[in-house]
């Protein structure tokens, strides 16, 4: 399951953000760089601009998770891997046993809202600076930029610095929302379910997860986008193998937990 902790490694990079542990496993700079290579970044600046600003603002991604943690009265811990990263709350399981409902749609919704928070910031200081930003509204919740002129002065490598700013916080963030396990939407829409249907709500959230996945893939799919397709097939099969081992276990047939 993709919310397990990787296992410790000696090329593991590890310091503390105040009181919080970080640690970072090996395979995600190899993930964000194969990224950045895969987006057609062969420029070395570019290259270094892209992981910095991924490492950075998946970190912000899940102090948020921590802080509002933290307003639950549990402590954790930030563990960046392969598929991005992981809050480890000292006092709740991966699943989100012994916390409220109420209390995991706050923690879950907190990563995108830091992402959402550190994006603004960026485009009030890009605009500040002088820079001019051309949003245009697209699909629901989504804008697109159609225009960056970098401040004057400035280099070029600024203009991209923000547009992967933006790219990584608000795209991804709003990504994250999906009804997609073991995304944060998808742990929201599984307590959703679960105040409605104690005994069920989980496994109906996964099935949620497995026909959204599945349908994210095959559009992925048809625009040929091949990485993308691979992860929510990914997260389709995952879903279900979660279904699965829940059944196995006699879920559903007592209580919520």
């Amino acid at each position: 399951m993709i919310l397990n902790e990787p296992p410790q490694t000696s090329y593991d990079v590890r310091f503390q953000l105040g009181s919080i542990p970080v640690r970072i496993h090996p395979l995600f700079w190899v993930l964000v760089v194969v990224l950045g290579l895969m987006g057609g970044e062969p420029d070395g600046m570019r290259l270094l601009l892209w992981v910095g600003t991924v490492f950075v603002s998946i970190l912000i991604h899940e102090l948020g998770h921590i802080i509002a943690m933290r307003a639950f009265g549990e402590s954790g811990r930030i563990v960046l891997h392969s598929f991005g990263g992981l809050a480890i709350s000292d006092g709740a399981s991966a699943w989100g046993r012994g916390r409220s409902p109420k209390a995991q749609i706050i923690i879950s919704l907190a990563g995108p809202l830091a992402g959402f928070l550190f994006g603004a910031m960026f485009l009030i200081g890009f605009l500040s600076a002088g820079g001019i930003v051309e949003l245009k509204a697209g699909l629901p919740g989504i804008l697109n930029i159609t225009r960056i002129e970098t401040p004057p002065g400035a280099s070029d490598h600024i203009s991209y610095l923000f547009w992967v700013t933006w790219f990584v916080n608000f795209y991804w963030g709003l990504l994250n929302l999906l009804p997609i396990y073991p995304l944060d939407g998808g742990q929201i829409a599984r307590e959703l379910f679960q105040m409605r249907e104690p005994h069920r709500g989980i496994i109906n959230s996964l099935w949620l997860s497995v026909f959204c996945s599945a349908a994210i893939a095959v559009y992925c799919l048809t625009t040929t986008n091949h990485y993308l397709a691979f992860f929510f097939a990914y997260f389709a099969f995952t879903s279900y193998m979660n279904i699965q081992q829940l059944r196995g276990s006699g879920f559903g047939r007592g209580s919520r937990w």
